[in-house]
């Protein structure tokens, strides 16, 4: 299944949508180019989610830390941890499979939040063994739809993981205040938004806020609204025939000129020409 566009709520987080919600885990086939932003934007969910790039060059940012992952190898993103993707090549293309961690059983659970690995998420790469044969279990469990085969190996990728996936420093899932904040942009991003106003959302100081901006997402409040105003801008483009003017003032800019000047700077075209293509 690919997807053009991915259901986020308000909060950052994906919403799942399973053929089974009785047995949730599905697969999808993500080629990057093909999103309605032209990547896949920031974003977080309680499932774990498994990847393997199967063409093409991925730029993964996972938890402030960037990693460039070429065909073949992979990685394994936590429950709850924020990541986005963009393609290096035009090709970049990669299998994710989504499975609840919910599944396992609740002594199972435990045993992995005491023996799994604690930095919220791991590169596989086809060159360290182990990790090629959580890939081959991966692959295996992306082409099947027998529940018991998955589920061995959803139990098999965990058991791989608490035996030798053990270092890096732990870092949080997702900070619940950037949760609150992301939420309140994502409902006002139309709007004049000042850093007091964020600040006020999360009782913290101007300075803190922006530090937690940094600490989490390597960008300020308001690189973060620019860029979450273009994404939308892109949705309407491609999907409305509204003016660009129009467009403009819809999502948040003071001006239409400045929009496109945003606009040419983030993805190298006018939002016009996108719009035509």
């Amino acid at each position: 299944m690919q997807r053009r566009h991915i259901p986020i709520n308000l909060f950052g987080q994906e919403q799942v949508l399973y053929d089974n919600p009785a047995f949730p885990s599905i697969v999808y086939d993500t080629l990057i180019a093909a999103n309605s932003t032209g990547y896949i934007p920031l974003h977080w969910h309680d499932e774990w989610q498994l990847q393997i790039v199967e063409e093409g060059i991925v730029e993964f940012h996972v938890q402030g830390d960037v990693h460039f992952i070429e065909a073949g190898d992979g990685i394994w993103i936590n429950s709850g941890v924020v990541h986005e993707a963009h393609a290096q090549t035009k090709d970049a293309r990669y299998r994710c499979w989504n499975i609840q961690p919910e599944l396992l059983p609740p002594f199972l659970r435990q045993c992995f939040e005491q023996r799994g690995p604690q930095q919220g998420y791991v590169v596989l790469q086809a060159a360290v063994s182990w990790q090629q044969d959580c890939m081959n279990i991966i692959k295996h469990a992306m082409r099947s739809d027998d529940e018991f085969v998955i589920y061995d190996a959803f139990v098999n990728v965990a058991h791989l993981l608490c035996t030798y996936a053990k270092s890096g420093s732990k870092k949080p899932a997702f900070d619940e205040r950037l949760k609150e904040l992301l939420a309140y942009i994502h409902a006002h991003y139309t709007e004049k938004l000042t850093l007091e106003e964020l600040a006020t959302v999360v009782y913290l100081s101007d300075s803190e806020t922006i530090r937690l901006f940094k600490k989490s997402l390597q960008m300020t409040p308001f690189q973060y609204i620019l860029k979450y105003r273009l994404e939308k801008s892109r949705e309407l483009l491609q999907y409305t025939d509204q003016a660009v003017t129009d467009i403009a003032l819809e999502i948040g800019f003071s001006s239409a000129s400045y929009f496109i000047q945003k606009f040419k700077e983030a993805y190298d075209i006018t939002p016009k020409q996108f719009q035509m293509l």
